[in-house]
């Protein structure tokens, strides 16, 4: 391949998306405070100096993997609500979306649940503004469920519950196993759309 800007940029690309995967398993297997960067250097077959080349600490990839989990989640999550349908509709498609995520990428949730307490600042302020906007936007598409159907409820309570439901498949879900991804999927999104959350 040519060296030319657009070959560079591709290189590079694939380059972030590798220190990305690699730091999401490694992570994910052994935790923050378990995994070191000679561990990651070693896993991407560099050396732990051209690895700091690419990333000046272990706290800014610890961020770089969570953005990396939650804004695919938080970007679809808001286009889902701009898109305006009813409210159950909206429910549904917020539930498919997070519980999708959850089932088809396990490393990145367990890095999430489990890791992210070990930001520490500035990181961890800008990370829990994506959390909280997240948060917001679920809470206010079941609200909006309620208020439809003249359901009793904590919007928040529901949140939580909703939202532990499903990130706890990251601890018991196996690819492959007796349940396949789809039916876990469509079993949890009826149990809480029709209800945990009442009928329409």
């Amino acid at each position: 391949m040519p060296d030319t800007p657009t070959s560079r940029r591709r290189q590079a690309a694939a380059t972030e998306d590798a220190f990305i995967a690699a730091a999401t398993a490694l992570f994910a297997r052994r935790g923050y405070h378990g995994t070191s960067i000679a561990d990651l250097a070693a896993e991407l077959g560099l050396t732990t100096a051209s690895l700091y080349y690419h990333v000046a600490s272990k706290q800014e990839l610890l961020m770089r993997v969570l953005t990396n989990g939650i804004t695919p989640y938080l970007e679809r999550l808001e286009a889902i609500v701009a898109a305006g349908t009813d409210p159950r509709t909206t429910l549904r498609a917020a539930v498919h979306n997070h519980l999708s995520s959850a089932l088809h990428d396990q490393d990145a949730v367990a890095v999430f649940h489990r890791e992210r307490r070990f930001l520490e600042a500035p990181h961890r302020e800008l990370h829990e503004q994506r959390v909280a906007r997240y948060d917001q936007l679920f809470t206010g598409v079941i609200a909006a469920v309620l208020a439809e159907g003249d359901v009793p409820g904590d919007p928040d309570l529901l949140r939580l519950a909703a939202l532990g439901l499903m990130n706890w498949t990251v601890e018991w879900y196996e690819p492959g196993g007796r349940r396949s991804a789809d039916e876990v999927l469509e079993t949890f999104t009826g149990l809480i759309t029709d209800r945990l959350l009442g009928p329409a």
